[in-house]
């Protein structure tokens, strides 16, 4: 029983995986959001990786990340340039805390 409740104690007090929001320029549809997803989303590297188009008249869009393993990072030079060989921008990334 002691060890199950220091599991658990240590378990709280333990890494988290970093988790990302990033702003693209210039998705406008269903096809761009295809497009991007499929170019940065690696299974073998984030647990969650959405795309989706956010403002189609100002042609914006996120990608969201949640790496799989909290020693991992989001390595924003790379996501940035798999965005530009889509034909898009990448703006900006927001770090959530505590993910």
């Amino acid at each position: 029983m002691r060890l199950i409740l220091v599991s658990l104690l240590l378990a709280g007090f333990g890494a988290f995986a970093e988790e990302k929001t990033c702003v693209v320029k210039g998705m406008h549809c269903q096809g761009c959001q295809e497009m991007v997803e499929g170019k940065v989303c690696d299974e073998s590297k984030y647990s969650t990786c959405t795309v989706k188009v956010t403002d189609m008249k100002k042609q914006t869009g996120e990608i969201h990340l949640v790496t799989k393993d909290e020693k991992a990072k989001v390595d924003e030079k790379a996501l940035s340039a798999m965005v530009k060989d889509t034909g898009y921008e990448m703006k900006s990334c927001k770090t959530k805390k505590g993910a």
